[in-house]
């Protein structure tokens, strides 16, 4: 049996999505976030000291990261092609 093309949204669980923006001013107690230095940084997110930010739900429920999420940088062609779990 060999591998089949799909195309890569096939395999995920819910479709693509941008990350929680929230301005410097708005950052100070919350969720933690993830900012892209941390995802640069770090090829797991350890217990690390995150910015937090404030959420409402049901933003707060659709950005929680769960166990084995993937996170994609978008932005930076010098990390083109690392994904972080």
């Amino acid at each position: 049996m060999g591998w089949i093309d799909v195309p890569f949204e096939d395999v995920f669980l819910e479709p693509t999505r941008n990350g929680v923006s929230v301005s410097s001013a708005e950052r100070a107690s919350g969720t933690p976030m993830i900012n892209m230095g941390e995802l640069f940084e770090h090829k797991r997110i350890p217990d690390i000291p995150l910015v937090r930010v404030p959420l409402e739900e049901p933003e707060r429920s659709r950005s929680l990261l769960r166990e084995h999420d993937l996170l994609f940088a978008r932005r930076s062609l010098q990390w083109t092609g690392q994904a972080s779990a």
